[in-house]
């Protein structure tokens, strides 16, 4: 009886598995939601309103910005690139508009996203809310009530917070590029430049070359570890600012000044002609910040 069992119980199973891949298969055919090509070339603004956070990422020449801040070109054009990746998949779920509230696709509850590129909307969607299993998410052009159900990453990155949007990197400068770097720490101001035989703290005291080359490494790749949210802004001060550090080339051109303001956890940073405010951990802010007598040589 128990192998008998076991046997309707396994083909009960696989018919089940079977019919969940016909219906997605089958719908996934004559109709699907297909998306046109998201080119970075094609596309020159990015709108998701949302219940908790919208996003406007608008593209000036090369250069992408999220709701005024510096936005991460990596991530936009990952995103872009998912409308022809193989991740996509879709399944047609719903035909009726008395689906649009329990799949939170109706303008009430749904998230629109519209694409456009040289003023013209390119894709207009509402999304709505997760599929069974937390599998994916229900979407429906603006103006058809047919709903589908659409897994892989462009289905995933359209849920992503707003930080996730935006640019963490604070600088990218070569270590070879750089002439000399000034540290402010309050009253403490020190310089380490360089010289024919090396590197050479202020007032004329040699800087260990390996603590240097590590230093200055730093500058080669800072990104910051998050953003401020909207309460903070008023509490972070810069003026004074708590520490300051100044990069220039060997020419004494300035590639990097930042100031910081400590936080309750890490450090606010803000780089010179640009409004954002990061936030860097305490770890990173002593290595691009540290106190003098850390470089000086032996």
């Amino acid at each position: 009886m128990l192998r008998r069992l076991a046997v309707v119980l396994a083909i009960l199973l696989g018919t089940w598995l079977l019919l969940r891949v016909v219906r997605r298969t089958g719908a996934d055919g004559s109709e699907s939601l297909s998306l046109p090509a998201l080119g970075p070339a094609a596309v020159d603004r990015l709108v998701l309103v949302r219940a908790l956070d919208s996003l406007d990422m608008v593209r000036v020449g090369t250069q992408w910005t999220v709701n005024g801040n510096p936005a991460s070109q990596d991530v936009i054009d990952a995103f872009l690139a998912t409308a022809s990746d193989t991740t996509f998949a879709s399944e047609l779920v719903a035909r009726s508009a008395a689906s649009f509230q329990r799949m939170g696709v109706d303008s009430a509850t749904g998230h629109r996203i519209t694409i456009s590129g040289g003023g013209k909307p390119i894709l207009d969607l509402w999304q709505g809310n997760r599929g069974p299993e937390l599998d994916g998410f229900y979407f429906r052009r603006v103006g058809d009530n047919r709903v589908f159900l659409v897994r892989g990453q462009f289905a995933e990155m359209t849920g992503q917070p707003a930080d996730a949007w935006r640019d963490r990197r604070l600088a990218r400068i070569p270590a070879a590029s750089i002439g000399a770097v000034q540290v402010e720490r309050g009253r403490a101001v020190y310089t380490i430049s360089r010289r024919a035989g090396g590197w050479m703290m202020s007032g004329g005291h040699a800087a260990d070359t390996t603590k240097v080359a590590r230093f200055l490494a730093m500058f080669g790749d800072l990104r910051a570890s998050g953003f401020p949210d909207a309460t903070d802004l008023p509490g972070i001060l810069f003026d004074p600012a708590e520490r300051i550090v100044t990069v220039t080339d060997t020419a004494g051109q300035t590639l990097l000044a930042v100031r910081l303001d400590s936080a309750v956890t890490g450090f606010w940073a803000q780089t010179r002609g640009s409004a954002a405010v990061y936030r860097l951990e305490t770890r990173i802010t002593e290595l691009i910040a540290p106190p003098e007598s850390t470089l000086r040589a032996k």
